[in-house]
């Protein structure tokens, strides 16, 4: 691989190679994707089957039909265990969806919530609107709480 004034920056085994920004480059080998930086070095072994990237940094990662995220400018990783693609939610947590249900949980991968909701939807730093049985409510991770229930408008 060579920078566009025709300096090499590596040299590494692989079918395909894409720059995506942030010294970062996806690469393909025997068909599953991975990631390495701008010298080389493997940051994501090439164990995945599909890896999406998106402009804020994070990765989509997809393997044996399960999602998980990779979040470049920290290097944090969270294993693909859920059966749908993560969403963000604020800064530092996630809304997965696992065993039928959607929670929240953090980016160290710990659980805020069950795993017991139809819906999730952005409410505040401590609290999420969630629908469970065609119901929304205000629901508090701090405390495991619902504070506010059966609301219509």
């Amino acid at each position: 691989v060579f920078e566009t004034t025709g300096q090499k920056l590596f040299t590494a085994d692989f079918d395909e190679i894409e720059y995506i920004g942030m010294n970062a480059f996806l690469f393909t080998l025997n068909k599953k994707k991975g990631l390495m930086n701008n010298v080389g070095k493997v940051i994501l072994p090439a164990v995945y089957d599909i890896i999406v990237y998106a402009p804020n940094g994070s990765l989509s990662l997809y393997k044996e039909k399960r999602f998980g995220l990779f979040y470049l400018p920290t290097q944090k990783l969270i294993k693909p265990e859920y059966e749908r693609n993560l969403q963000p939610y604020g800064n530092h947590h996630y809304i997965a969806y696992k065993a039928g249900g959607y929670g929240l949980i953090t980016s160290e991968e710990k659980p805020l919530s069950p795993f017991e909701f139809d819906e999730i939807r952005y409410w505040n730093d401590s609290s999420m609107l969630v629908r469970k049985n065609h119901h929304w409510s205000v629901f508090s991770w701090a405390s495991g709480t619902i504070h506010l229930d059966r609301i219509r408008q």
